[in-house]
């Protein structure tokens, strides 16, 4: 068998416009109340409005263009088929062993969707809803932010200062409520009075210097919530955040030697959300308005709307379609073997109602809830998790409805762990 791989390159180092002074952060008198606490949001339609448009215009350009000979062709259903191909090529029951997480649930979802018949085993881990991702709306991904955070504040406390040098931070008598109070009291002073962060702090899909410290300290404790041995990067930005000393943000040090860059392993990971991820997309949009259902609909969902929509609004202008697309139904499917669906229930970017909303559309499969913290169930291991995985990828063996997984370690327990085996990641190791 003779294949070969379409890399996706593209340098968007380019691609961020100024902003015209008139669209500059103002000061906002409002909030949005949200599940847990009222968190505050940034203006997410003046967002898309006054930064994202154009820049996703720009950025398509110079992301399409270099890759046009191959654009259409960067899309889930074509490696569905390549992985059918690949289980013929090996010539044995021609059934389908899969175990996929985050977007490769996606992937696993369209094989199974595509070639029900073909499916062996197949176990999907932080889940994604097929229908949100192929229409482009990422309504519920960031819906259970909040209480994820407030559950980080519950162990922090229950964990003490020897784990977590916030467990302190007001005395003997600190609670998890009066943590989460404390941050989100900062986080609406600086909704009321923003604070731009500086032009060598740049956040991702977003003009540099026009960013507030609210929207940067959020989007940083959202990818630090991706796995306890990321952690750390809670404690780097909640100690200065809750101390209102913002110059990390605002007056970045720069280090005076700078570091050698490895070559990534993949130099087209980064833009390959939007290579695959825009051209299987069905939405496309003429103007700002066009996207405004969207826009209310994620801040409906969390209050961390600004942290996911930037990178996802930019599908609305993606200039191509996936040459093919999966259109079937995505109800009442029936697998040669039923699914496993697996989620932790402390994932910040596919939240646990994504599994059993995924696993409702597949007839006879089953939801692994782990009660874990990290995107992925292998971020805070557990015996149980691990048992009922082999179990059904070995012996075909499904779990008991219902079966709920306790990790083995507490999450600052397994932050140790992570940490002695030189295991961790920073702040923005998991955008």
């Amino acid at each position: 068998m003779h294949g070969r791989t379409l890399p996706f390159i593209c340098d968007t180092g380019s691609a961020a416009p100024d902003t015209p002074e008139s669209t500059k952060l103002s000061r906002r008198d409002n909030k949005y109340p949200h599940h847990y606490s009222d968190v505050p949001l940034s203006p997410l339609y003046d967002l898309l409005k006054y930064q994202v448009w154009e820049l996703s215009a720009e950025y398509a350009k110079i992301c399409v263009e270099p890759n046009k000979e191959n654009a259409t062709f960067y899309g889930t259903a074509f490696v569905a088929r390549d992985m059918l191909a690949i289980v013929d090529a090996l010539k044995e029951d021609g059934l389908l062993r899969f175990w996929g997480r985050s977007y490769s649930t996606i992937l696993g979802q369209t094989f199974a969707a595509m070639f029900p018949d073909r499916v062996g085993r197949m176990l999907l881990d932080a889940v994604v809803i097929p229908d949100e991702y192929y229409s482009g709306t990422w309504l519920s991904a960031l819906s259970r932010v909040e209480s994820t955070i407030l559950r980080f504040f519950e162990e922090c406390v229950d964990a003490g200062v020897d784990y977590c040098p916030l467990a302190n931070f007001t005395g003997p008598d600190t609670t998890a409520q009066g943590l989460m109070d404390a941050t989100v009291e900062v986080w609406e002073e600086l909704a009321k009075d923003p604070v731009l962060v500086s032009k060598d702090f740049p956040i991702p899909y977003l003009t540099p210097g026009n960013v507030s410290v609210l929207l940067a300290s959020k989007a940083q404790i959202h990818s630090a919530l991706y796995e306890p041995a990321s952690f750390t990067g809670m404690f780097q930005v909640l100690v200065p955040l809750l101390s209102r000393n913002f110059s990390m943000w605002t007056d970045p040090v720069k280090p005076e030697t700078p570091e050698e860059q490895e070559e990534p392993w993949n130099i087209s990971l980064g833009p390959n959300f939007h290579a695959i991820g825009c051209s299987d997309s069905t939405f496309r949009a003429d103007s700002p308005e066009d996207m405004y259902n969207i826009v209310e609909g994620q801040n409906a969902q969390s209050s961390f709307g600004e942290i996911l929509g930037p990178k996802t609004w930019m599908c609305a202008r993606w200039p191509v379609f996936a040459a093919e697309r999966y259109e079937g139904e995505w109800q009442g499917l029936n697998t040669s073997f039923p699914l496993l669906f697996a989620n932790g229930q402390w994932d910040p970017i596919t939240p646990l109602t994504g599994a059993w909303n995924a696993a409702s559309r597949f007839k006879g499969s089953r939801v692994l809830t782990h009660e874990g913290f990290g995107h992925g169930v292998m971020k805070q291991p557990s015996d149980c998790t691990n048992k009922a995985i082999r179990a059904y990828f070995q012996d075909g063996v499904l779990p008991e409805l219902g079966i709920k997984c306790k990790p083995n370690k507490s999450s600052f327990e397994q932050l140790a762990i992570d940490l002695e085996k030189g295991v961790g990641t920073a702040p923005w190791g998991n955008e």
